[in-house]
């Protein structure tokens, strides 16, 4: 008998017949039923859970969505000046974490470089993002809030459990490639068959702080005690965006061993002239590194309220391998260069100066999707990004590195 008549013998395979009409399973958007109405007040100095529950254990997840309309009104005391940070009014949310595997989190980002990578890799419709981006990706003083006025936060928030590739290798835990795909989905949580009993944590970040840009939306000089910040009922919803589950497996998505992840490190400057950050196999979500995102944050910028180093404060990116294999080299004109080219005005325009990209997974000419050029770091080991400050103009001794990375990590369970 031969492999295709064997083939034949042993019916349709998994996932054989997802996308074909007819026999594919179809798409759901749909809001998560424990999850779709959370009522949630924002507070001014403390940061405060949205009460989420248990995730729905139905369909086949490929995003979620959390939409959210935060309301308060921030109020200046006579003679005082309220500043807003360079990250309003993605920072009114602290962090957003998702864990839907036991070894990492799927998804683990503060407010900021959640938007960083919304702003570059939204889930959906790129083209529409870069021309009019939404309003939790488009920071840098786009969407400014007047005190004294009451002011709403409405944005959504891309939780991506899988992302679409035009160009997809599917490698074995050697780092192998078996075999080559095109347009594959990457890879869905199937939340029925697996019983994933999943709790997001979303915190909302202290709306009013002192001399803290980064951690809070609004900030003011420890001298004013007197301004304030007063939150309204607000409201946080989450939608699924899904597949049927299909009574054929054939008609399901396909499942790889590789999962995607958001997650992020944090390396302090110590007030040094280049500052390295390793890229390590750990709990955080390395594996095969699609691309790297971040900031430094300078606490002693701007008065002592805090800012974002700019680029003008930057000598180099490097990018190593190996330890010590220069494999990217940017100066801040050519790495603004690259991503206004890849991206448009989402992240040159709509992100604070000093924001970077690194990106592997996006072709040069802007068409495809893949991960051919993604750093495996369970092969390649010393990878560390490298940051160098212009002599004189590096940050003091508090001063940190807020490091994104976009990777397939190995399932593990």
């Amino acid at each position: 008998m031969t492999e295709a008549d064997q083939s034949a013998a042993q019916g349709p395979q998994p996932g054989s017949f997802f996308g074909v009409p007819k026999y594919s399973t179809q798409r759901r958007f749909v809001p998560d039923n424990q999850n779709a109405a959370l009522g949630v007040t924002p507070l001014t100095g403390t940061q405060i859970q949205v009460p989420t529950t248990r995730l729905d254990q139905l369909d086949i997840v490929s995003l979620v969505k959390v939409y959210t309309q935060l309301n308060g009104t921030w109020t200046e005391a006579m003679g005082e000046t309220l500043v807003q940070s360079p990250f309003f009014p993605a920072n009114t949310v602290q962090a957003v974490t998702f864990k839907l595997q036991a070894a990492y989190n799927t998804f683990n980002l503060t407010g900021p470089l959640a938007s960083i990578i919304q702003a570059y890799r939204p889930a959906w419709s790129y083209t529409n993002q870069v021309v009019k981006p939404d309003a939790f990706a488009s920071t840098n003083g786009t969407n400014p809030m007047t005190p004294g006025t009451a002011f709403s936060a409405v944005f959504g928030i891309d939780i991506p459990f899988a992302m679409k590739f035009d160009e997809y290798f599917d490698l074995n835990a050697q780092g192998d490639p078996t075999r080559k795909l095109n347009d594959a989905w990457v890879s869905p949580m199937y939340m029925a068959a697996q019983a994933r009993v999943v709790v997001p944590t979303i915190t909302l970040a202290p709306q009013l702080s002192f001399n803290d840009g980064l951690g809070s939306p609004v900030t003011r000089a420890t001298a004013d005690t007197d301004s304030t910040f007063v939150g309204d009922t607000s409201n946080v919803s989450l939608y699924r965006d899904a597949w049927w589950t299909s009574n054929s497996q054939a008609g399901n998505p396909p499942q790889y061993p590789w999962l995607y992840t958001r997650d992020y490190f944090t390396q302090p400057t110590q007030g040094q002239n280049q500052v390295s950050t390793l890229i390590q196999n750990t709990g955080v979500s390395v594996g095969q590194v699609l691309s790297l995102f971040g900031f430094v944050w300078n606490p002693e910028a701007n008065d002592g309220l805090g800012g974002v180093v700019p680029f003008a404060d930057i000598e180099s990116f490097e990018l190593i391998t190996g330890g010590s294999l220069i494999n990217r080299h940017y100066s801040p004109q050519a790495l603004t260069d690259k991503m206004r080219a890849a991206y448009g005005s989402a992240i040159v325009d709509n992100q604070p100066d000093g924001t970077f990209v690194f990106d592997f997974a996006l072709s040069e000419d802007g068409t495809y999707f893949s991960n051919a050029e993604a750093i495996n770091t369970y092969l390649v080991n010393g990878v560390s990004l490298n940051i160098k400050f212009i002599q004189g103009s590096q940050p003091g001794s508090s001063a940190t590195v807020y490091l994104g990375v976009e990777a397939l990590k190995l399932a593990t369970s």
